[in-house]
């Protein structure tokens, strides 16, 4: 559960009511995007299911549930539109909510020549093989995104409330823009210039239009010579021998011989040696129709992790 949801609990008390809360908890998990739980007490779950009484106060339930189109006002769209137009050296962060805004988010990183790094909730959201893509951020991210957020000027944050602050830019540094569906969520992880509080697909879509392409394409180079750079050393990281296998070696090996358009995520636990085991987490991406490098992270000891962190930190 994200950090700022509600958990609902209910606990069904007689059989009438049953239809209504099956109804609610969907309708409350939908809505709210958290965690619903109906409890049904043991002395009920072989009861007779039995209609509730048509009577005074009573609560019923429909079918029809959709979602609302959420988009931030046009003024303020335009103003976002100011800020990324005139910024230099833009940085996207995208999260879990940018699940469904992968294509408008392609876009408006080629029109305004940025780099995308990915919160470890939206990993899947675009491959890592776009060669604008610096791949996960934080403690288990790459150096190419660590770069990208100590040297931009701009930072357009889509649909992610990564919460560690010490790996986005500096207070100051950049002119931030939040978009967030959950308005409790803006503003809260960088002093952000401009909240937009939308779908992330219907607001990137209405953004669109009104950003410039820029013609200097020095930032997006620089970006992708660092990422060209980064897939050499896990390759060579790669290829490093352990006893009894190197877990990155796996994942290396699987990226060229996995399908096309898998989905999916796959958790492997491996014991490499006494003092580096690592959970690593291949996680393959949605619109993988035409890449098929896959992200690999790895989760190590404690020691082993803080070393791999000051790498990947530039520091």
């Amino acid at each position: 559960m994200e950090r700022g949801r509600r958990t609902h609990d209910q606990v069904e008390l007689r059989i009438a009511t049953r239809r209504t809360l099956v109804d609610r908890a969907i309708r409350i998990a939908k809505i709210e995007r958290t965690v619903t739980c109906i409890i049904i007490p043991n002395n009920l779950q072989d009861e007779k299911y039995e209609e509730p009484a048509r009577m005074h106060n009573s609560i019923h339930t429909s079918l029809h549930f959709s979602y609302p189109q959420i988009v931030p006002s046009q003024s303020d769209l335009k103003k976002a539109a100011n800020i990324l137009n005139e910024g230099k050296k833009v940085a996207m962060l995208i999260g879990a909510g940018a699940y469904n805004a992968a294509d408008e988010v392609m876009q408006v990183a080629e029109l305004l020549g940025a780099g995308v790094a990915k919160a470890l909730l939206g990993k899947d959201v675009l491959p890592d093989d776009l060669p604008y893509v610096t791949g996960a951020i934080g403690l288990l991210g790459t150096k190419p995104s660590w770069d990208l957020m100590m040297d931009c000027d701009t930072l357009l944050m889509v649909g992610s409330s990564f919460p560690y602050s010490e790996f986005l830019p500096k207070e100051g540094q950049a002119r931030g823009i939040q978009i967030d569906i959950n308005g409790k969520m803006l503003g809260i992880r960088y002093p952000m210039e401009l909240n937009l509080q939308g779908d992330s697909h219907e607001t990137l879509s209405a953004l669109i239009p009104l950003l410039k392409r820029k013609e200097d394409r020095s930032w997006r180079e620089e970006i992708e010579k660092g990422m060209k750079e980064w897939w050499k050393i896990i390759e060579a990281r790669a290829m490093n021998s352990a006893d009894p296998i190197n877990p990155q070696r796996i994942f290396w090996e699987l990226s060229s011989r996995l399908p096309r358009r898998g989905v999916g995520e796959v958790v492997a636990r491996i014991a490499c040696a006494p003092a580096r085991r690592a959970q690593v987490v291949l996680q393959v991406p949605h619109a993988a129709e035409d890449h098929r490098r896959f992200s690999c992270s790895t989760r190590e000891e404690p020691e082993v992790a803080a070393a791999s962190a000051a790498r990947g930190a530039g520091r």
